[in-house]
């Protein structure tokens, strides 16, 4: 076989998975004269979408793959395939390309990807004679050229009937997915809005429950603010206890420390605390000289007056127990006159060691 520079997509596909009925030849010769040009014709089905690297080769009758061409020519690809003009296609063979023996061979349409999509009826190259052209050919070749033809073509029929009714199966089919489709998705809507008002139920219960935890939220926050309000307060009242509690032990402490000095000054003085009469001054009595606010009286009131003993610096008599002046009083006064006394821890000096007494006392 005589192939060109560039060869052609081809594939080892068998004749059962091809499809001869897509691609019709017409005006197909028995006999072709292979010293000139060979023009085929050829036209597009309804279902045949032609490609850009189709091709039509001839081969010899009984081939069995898209190898075994024997020359080949591209097909123009048509501009516009809704026109009818660009359904008929023809090509031409130049005659250096075309086979020189008196073998059977016959057209064949195949796609970019080395399948063929139509085949024509087997044809000779016979020379030119100036008389008739005489066909000599034995019994059982013929015989056998004859069987091929037939088998051919009743294969042709059946795959075209097939390739036919293929669109309407197809169609048919690609219907009831349609159809089971188209249902299936209304199922599934009719689910989704079941469960969006499902879900748009449950979205109000929570909206409604949310409300209620909120007011019930606001009430004990506003609870809580006022028993808040309530421990400042009383927090308040207990600091300004703490203080008056702090400054009232300050106070009975200060008192307690004036109670001792008055003490110390009246031991000091020589006057006995704990037999001081209490005395509430009053209008009545005329003491306006005495202040109200010494609770014992003065007790230097004796310094200041004259050398007659008030009754407040008289003491009761340890002997007889009296409250006016007796003998026994008067003999105390002249001891103490003669000693010196410890206001502090009672001590007794004499006179005469008053110095000792006073680095004792100060």
């Amino acid at each position: 076989m005589e192939k060109t520079v560039e060869d052609p997509p081809t594939s080892a596909v068998l004749l059962d998975h091809c499809y001869f009925s897509q691609v019709i030849f017409n005006s197909v010769e028995k006999f072709y004269i292979p010293a000139g040009d060979v023009t085929c014709h050829c036209t597009f089905t309804q279902y045949f979408i032609p490609h850009l690297n189709d091709w039509i080769g001839i081969f010899r009758v009984g081939w069995k793959t898209t190898r075994e061409y024997y020359t080949f020519m591209w097909v123009n690809l048509p501009i516009d395939l809704n026109n009818k003009s660009a359904k008929q296609q023809e090509v031409q063979f130049k005659a250096y390309y075309l086979p020189k023996d008196d073998e059977y061979y016959q057209f064949c349409y195949v796609d970019q990807d080395g399948m063929v999509w139509g085949a024509s009826i087997p044809f000779q190259f016979c020379p030119e004679n100036e008389e008739d052209i005489l066909v000599v050919t034995t019994q059982e070749r013929w015989k056998r050229l004859s069987s091929k033809t037939r088998s051919f073509s009743r294969r042709t029929i059946g795959r075209q009937k097939w390739i036919s009714l293929r669109p309407t199966v197809k169609s048919r089919e690609r219907n009831e997915k349609l159809v089971q489709g188209d249902q299936d998705k209304t199922e599934q809507l009719e689910h989704l809005f079941t469960e969006q008002r499902k879900d748009e139920k449950k979205l109000e219960r929570t909206v409604e429950e949310m409300k209620q935890n909120e007011t019930t939220a606001m009430k004990k926050q506003q609870e809580l603010m006022d028993e808040n309000f309530h421990l400042r307060r009383l927090s308040k009242n207990k600091i300004i206890c703490n203080i008056l509690q702090i400054e009232k032990e300050r106070l009975e402490g200060e008192n307690d420390l004036l109670k001792k000095e008055n003490s110390r000054l009246l031991s000091y003085m020589g006057l006995d605390f704990n037999y001081l009469p209490y005395q509430v001054p009053t209008s009545d009595e005329g003491d306006t000289g005495q202040n109200p606010g010494l609770v014992y009286g003065n007790p230097y009131s004796d310094i200041q007056e004259s050398s007659s003993p008030s009754p407040l610096s008289i003491k009761k008599c340890l002997i007889c127990k009296a409250d006016d002046i007796c003998d026994h009083t008067l003999e105390q006064q002249q001891m103490q006159a003669l000693c010196w006394n410890c206001p502090i821890c009672g001590k007794i000096f004499p006179a005469r060691e008053k110095q000792i007494f006073e680095d004792h006392v100060f």
